[in-house]
């Protein structure tokens, strides 16, 4: 199963998301879901860095796991990461059981803005 974990803030900005684990699907759909749920990471986070560089956030990635903390926000990071919420969101409904969501609101967070 592939694990998301999604923190906020207390006034609402994603500060960190954790994806980890691996889905194992039934016969026909091998790899689909990983492979979706990997694309919209790999595109969340080039256009973070496309459009705002690597300075404003840190991204951790190994074997099945991914790791993205904002350390500086501003509205291109905050949109594009509330897309990615959104998209592991409608993900989920199509493969709810490869997929789980658990989202964290409260302010053990560590963000500056410009």
């Amino acid at each position: 199963m592939i694990k998301v974990k999604v923190n906020r803030s207390n006034n609402g900005i994603i500060w960190e998301m954790t994806v980890e684990g691996h889905e194992f699907s039934e016969p026909g759909l091998e790899g689909i879901v990983c492979a979706s749920v990997s694309t919209a990471i790999i595109v969340t986070t080039n256009a973070i860095k496309f459009l705002r560089g690597n300075e404003d956030i840190e991204i951790k990635v190994s074997r099945g796991y991914f790791k993205i903390h904002a350390i500086k926000y501003d509205v291109t990071i905050v949109k594009l990461l509330e897309n990615l919420e959104y998209t592991l969101d409608e993900l989920k409904k199509q493969y709810d059981q490869q997929i789980s969501i658990s989202k964290i609101v409260g302010d053990n967070f560590k963000i500056w803005t410009d």
